[in-house]
C-alpha cells in the first residue's frame, strides 16, 4: 500500500493514509506509474496459470498490449520457471492496468487493506505526564516534567493544552531576525523555473540555469526535483557544470558523499572538500534541509527551490543551512509556475509586476496561517479523545476487577473503524446547537472539564468551526499497529493410563528403623541418587553431591508404575 512521506525519497512506513479511498487511490497511482515488477508479475502469472479460466484471463491481458510478440499471447506456451520467458513478457505486460489491476486484487488489497471493527487511538496529547495519570500518581513525578524542544513557534497554537511552550526572553527576537535576513538587498532574487512558454522546467533544465547564474548550491526544500535521486542529480549537475570538481550530496545512508568525474565516491569528511566547497556543487535534497550542517564557502549564493504547500517555518529553516546568510553569504528564490502563480494571488500582483523575496514571505506566512487553520479541526478531534479517555479512566477505575468497568472504560476507547458507503459519503445532518463530535457523551470533571471548556472556546474562535467533523482524524495519515491473534489448532495426545505396582508392605528395613532406632541401608537409596537418573535430572545435569545427603528413599517409593519393558 503506499504510504505518507516525511520528504522526497523518505517514505514513513510506519504511517498510513486514515481515509481508506485516499490508500487505495495512491495505491493504484503508484503502480500505474511504476509498473510492475517481474518478482509481481510472476506472483500473478501464476495466479492466472492456475485459475480456473486461465485462457480468458490471459486474453484479457494480450488484448491491450500492442507490442506483445505473437509467439508470446498463448497462455499455454507459457514457462513460469523460465525467467527470460517470463522477463520478456513483463516487458510488454508491465504497464498494462489490466494486468496491474489483477496484481492488486490477488496480492495487494487482500492482504494490507484490511479494515477492523474498532480500532484504538492515541495522538500527541498521550505523550504528555498528565497530572491525573497513574504514572505520576505511582512515581511521584512532579507536574510538567515533561518537556520538549522547538526551535520555533509558528504551531504553539497546535500543542496540546497540557503543555505550555515557554519561550525564553534572549530569543525572542529570532524568528523576525532570520526574516530580515531574508530581505536584505542581496538576498531578494526571485526566479521562476519556466521557459518562455510557461512551461515548468525538467530537472536537467534546472541544473543549467544554475550553471548560467553559477549558483553551486541547491537547497531543495520545495522537492522541485522528484524524478533523480540524489547520486542521479550530482552526477548530471557535474556534467552541466565543467567548471566543479566535484558535487556533494546526502547518500541513502544520511551522511554527506562527495562524488568526482570519474564516478568515484567518497565520504565527504574524508575528501579535500570538508573544509572548502568552493570547487563543488552541493545539493541538499527535501530530507536534509533541516538538521543538517555543512561548511558551505563564506561568499556562497545558494538557490532555494518553494513548493504549494511549504511554510514559513519550513523554508527559514532551509535558508538557514547557509549559516552566514545574515552576513556574506545570499540566496535566491526557485518557483515553479504553480508557486508563482500563488504568490501573484496572495500579493494581488500581475504577471507584469516584480516580485522578490518580500513577496515570498508574505506568501510563506499566508500558507503558515491556512495550514494551521487546515490542522484546527484535527487538533480539536485529538483533544476531545484525550479528555473523554482521560474521564473514562477516572470514572471507571475499577476496570481491572469490575466487569461494568471494564465495559464502560472500553465503550469510550474503543473506536469504530469499518464504515460503509452510506457512512463515508451519505448526507450528514446535525442541528445547529448540536455539538459536533458527541457521539461518547462524557461528564468531564476537574481539570478534564478545564480542558474541555477550553477546546470549546477555540472551536468556536475556529473558523473551521463548520468543517469540524468526525472524519477529521480519517483525512490525514495516521500510524497504525495491526495485533494479530493467531489462531493454532493443537493436538493433544495424552498419556496412556498407567497400571500400579501392587504394593507389598513396609521393607524390613523400614520396621526395623522405626522400631530400634537403627537404619539398614538394605532396601534404602539416596534421595540425590534419585533424582539424578530422573528425567528432569537428565536434562539440568544435577549432581547428587550438591544435594541434602542425609535423605532417603525406600526402593518402592520410586517404583510406583508397571513400565513396558522395550523389546
Amino acid at each position: 500500500m503506499a504510504v505518507p512521506f516525511h520528504a522526497k525519497e523518505v517514505p514513513s512506513d510506519q504511517a498510513e493514509w486514515g481515509h481508506p479511498d485516499v490508500a487505495i487511490l495512491f495505491t493504484c497511482l503508484a503502480f500505474y506509474y511504476e509498473g510492475l515488477s517481474v518478482y509481481q508479475f510472476k506472483q500473478s502469472l501464476e495466479a492466472v496459470l492456475k485459475s480456473d479460466h486461465p485462457a480468458t484471463e490471459y486474453d484479457r491481458w494480450t488484448q491491450t498490449s500492442s507490442t506483445l510478440p505473437g509467439s508470446l499471447q498463448h497462455w499455454n506456451a507459457i514457462t513460469v520457471d523460465d525467467v527470460v520467458f517470463v522477463t520478456q513478457i513483463w516487458r510488454h505486460l508491465r504497464f498494462i492496468p489490466v494486468v496491474i489491476n489483477h496484481f492488486l486484487r490477488s496480492f495487494v488489497f487482500p492482504l494490507h487493506a484490511k479494515q477492523f471493527a474498532t480500532k484504538l487511538q492515541a495522538s500527541g496529547w498521550d505523550v504528555l505526564l498528565y497530572s491525573n495519570s497513574p504514572i505520576q500518581a505511582s512515581r511521584g513525578i512532579r507536574e510538567g516534567i515533561t518537556t520538549g524542544f522547538s526551535g520555533t513557534s509558528d504551531n504553539r497554537r497546535l500543542l496540546p493544552l497540557t503543555i505550555e511552550q515557554c519561550d525564553l526572553p534572549s530569543l525572542s527576537h529570532t524568528n523576525a531576525e532570520v526574516l530580515t535576513y531574508l530581505l536584505q538587498p542581496r538576498n531578494r532574487g526571485y526566479l521562476v523555473t519556466a521557459d518562455q512558454r510557461g512551461k515548468r522546467l525538467s530537472e536537467v533544465e534546472l541544473l543549467k540555469s544554475l550553471h548560467m547564474a553559477k549558483i553551486r548550491i541547491l537547497i531543495d526544500a520545495g522537492a522541485f526535483i522528484m524524478e533523480m535521486d540524489n547520486f542521479t542529480v550530482a552526477c548530471t549537475w557535474l556534467q552541466e557544470d565543467w567548471g566543479a570538481h566535484g558535487a556533494v550530496y546526502f547518500g541513502d545512508d544520511n551522511k554527506p558523499w562527495v562524488v568526482y568525474r570519474n564516478n568515484k565516491r567518497v565520504p565527504l569528511f574524508a575528501s579535500p572538500f570538508a573544509d572548502d566547497m568552493r570547487a563543488c556543487v552541493v545539493y541538499l535534497d527535501e530530507a536534509h534541509t533541516r538538521g543538517t550542517d555543512l561548511k558551505l564557502p563564506p561568499d556562497a549564493l545558494g538557490a532555494l527551490t518553494l513548493g504549494l504547500s511549504q511554510t514559513k517555518d519550513h523554508t527559514v529553516q532551509a535558508a538557514m543551512r547557509q549559516r552566514q546568510l545574515g552576513a556574506t553569504q545570499s540566496a535566491r528564490f526557485l518557483a515553479p509556475p504553480e508557486v508563482h502563480q500563488s504568490i501573484l494571488d496572495v500579493c494581488k500582483k500581475t504577471s507584469n509586476d516584480t516580485v522578490d523575496s518580500s513577496d515570498v514571505i508574505s506568501r510563506l506566512l499566508d500558507q503558515t496561517c491556512a495550514t494551521n487553520r487546515e490542522l484546527q479541526p484535527l487538533y480539536l478531534a485529538q483533544g476531545k479523545g484525550f479528555c473523554q479517555r482521560m474521564q473514562a479512566a477516572a470514572s471507571y477505575r475499577k476496570f481491572l476487577s469490575n466487569p461494568e468497568h471494564r465495559k464502560a472504560y472500553l465503550d469510550v476507547l474503543q473506536q469504530p473503524e469499518q464504515q460503509t458507503l452510506e457512512q463515508l459519503y451519505g448526507p450528514y445532518y446535525r442541528s445547529a446547537a448540536a455539538s459536533p463530535s458527541e457521539d461518547k457523551a462524557i461528564d468531564p470533571r476537574g481539570r478534564v472539564a478545564t480542558l474541555m471548556k477550553t477546546l470549546g472556546e477555540r472551536r468556536q474562535e475556529s473558523q473551521a468551526y463548520e468543517s469540524f467533523l468526525s472524519s477529521a482524524l480519517e483525512e490525514v495519515e495516521q500510524k497504525r499497529e495491526v495485533a494479530y491473534e493467531i489462531e493454532e489448532e493443537r493436538e493433544m495426545q495424552r498419556p496412556l493410563k498407567p497400571k500400579a505396582l501392587k504394593f507389598r508392605g513396609l521393607h524390613a528395613s523400614i520396621l526395623s528403623f522405626a522400631r530400634g532406632g537403627v537404619l539398614v541401608l538394605e532396601g534404602i537409596v539416596s534421595a540425590a541418587e534419585t533424582l539424578e537418573e530422573t528425567q528432569l535430572g537428565l536434562k539440568y545435569r544435577i549432581h547428587g553431591s550438591s544435594l541434602v545427603a542425609h535423605l532417603y528413599l525406600s526402593a518402592e517409593f520410586s517404583v510406583t508404575i508397571n513400565l513396558k519393558k522395550s523389546g
